[in-house]
């Protein structure tokens, strides 16, 4: 093991997606912090064993924040946030915030629950992990 990876495992390779808005890109790295602390590779381009969706939607009240990974075409972990109502007239950052960090922490049970339930997931938190720096697109965000 002269990376620190356990023998036999295959990188988990996310596909991240590309076409953010200004305000997912404000976010996107950490979800990919997250990802990488339960064992998975974002990555830019095709290929990947599993997809990433993010989108935070913002409407005239409620702001939804959504993340799914999935793989094989289905969907492994989700979180989804929302936030909104009044507050949103005078504190619209504070509401995507909040809308994003209940998102965020509904994916990371998610995945944790995957950790505990499939071997595959069993390796998590290495340190060297991060965006694959050998793809032409990095950094992507």
């Amino acid at each position: 093991m002269p990376d620190g990876r356990p023998q036999g495992r295959q990188e988990r390779y996310v596909s991240m997606p590309v076409d953010l808005n200004e305000r997912e890109r404000q976010y996107i790295r950490a979800v990919a912090d997250t990802l990488v602390e339960y064992g998975f590779r974002p990555t830019r381009g095709g290929g990947a064993q599993y997809s990433l969706n993010f989108s935070i939607e913002e409407g005239p009240i409620n702001t939804d924040t959504l993340i799914y990974l999935c793989r094989r075409g289905s969907t492994v972990a989700t979180g989804e946030g929302r936030d909104g109502g009044p507050r949103s007239i005078f504190d619209r950052a504070g509401v995507v915030r909040r809308s994003f960090d209940s998102a965020l922490s509904a994916f990371s049970e998610e995945l944790d629950d995957l950790d505990d339930d499939d071997e595959d997931f069993s390796y998590r938190g290495r340190e060297d992990y991060g965006y694959d720096r050998d793809y032409p697109g990095y950094p992507p965000y």
